[in-house]
């Protein structure tokens, strides 16, 4: 199984840089609305500011999450702040490889944290 995590907040309003400055967490990716996004040839829609796990791919989803919550400790209410604008969206996406459908269970804790922030989550479960 590998596992990627990252919460990104999006916004056509505010700039990358007014996001990242007024979350306060530097050294995350950023890009702006018609970007490329990535190696490929799709632009991106929204600016954008985006953190991601930095803990081994193999390791559980569990994991990753925890290294997210844990980068983000103290700055829940600027992403819950923004959220509640209604001109940012915050969202914590799962993606997991596994060679069957994984079992995915998310503690009390971690659903209480993503509300705790105001983001959505969105997981892809690709099986292969």
């Amino acid at each position: 199984m590998m596992s990627y995590v990252r919460l990104t907040a999006f916004s056509d309003t505010f700039s990358p840089e007014e996001i990242r400055d007024y979350i306060g967490i530097f050294g995350a990716e950023t890009w702006k609305a018609g970007d490329k996004r990535g190696e490929t040839e799709i632009l991106e829609k929204e600016n954008g500011w985006s953190l991601r796990s930095l803990v081994d791919s193999e390791l559980e989803l569990e994991d990753h999450i925890s290294q997210i919550m844990k980068m983000t400790k103290g700055h829940e209410n600027k992403l819950l702040n923004l959220s509640e604008r209604g001109d940012c969206e915050i969202q914590l996406s799962c993606v997991v490889y596994d060679g069957s459908a994984p079992a995915l269970f998310f503690e009390k804790e971690v659903i209480s944290w993503i509300a705790s922030i105001g983001a959505s989550l969105d997981i892809d479960l690709y099986i292969n």
